[in-house]
């Protein structure tokens, strides 16, 4: 499942969106944009890139392969 969390600069987002979006930050450790964070279905945390990865798609598919074997 994938889940996408915005914080958007320029767009309005109801009070209980920022709170739910700030909890997920606080969990995660979210301190740069983008991030992407890789979880177990237990809710373990297998990866996480912050900031773009160099390389482009390639990369982060090759990436993504060894998170999955974790």
């Amino acid at each position: 499942m994938l889940v996408t969390v915005d914080f958007p600069a320029q767009k309005q987002q109801s009070a209980e969106l920022k709170a739910a979006n700030k909890a997920l930050q606080a969990k995660y450790q979210v301190n740069g944009y983008p991030t992407l964070v890789v979880l177990k279905p237990d809710g373990t945390v297998v990866w996480t890139q912050v900031g773009y990865l160099a390389g482009g798609p390639a990369a982060m598919i090759a990436k993504l392969d060894e998170a999955k074997k974790k």
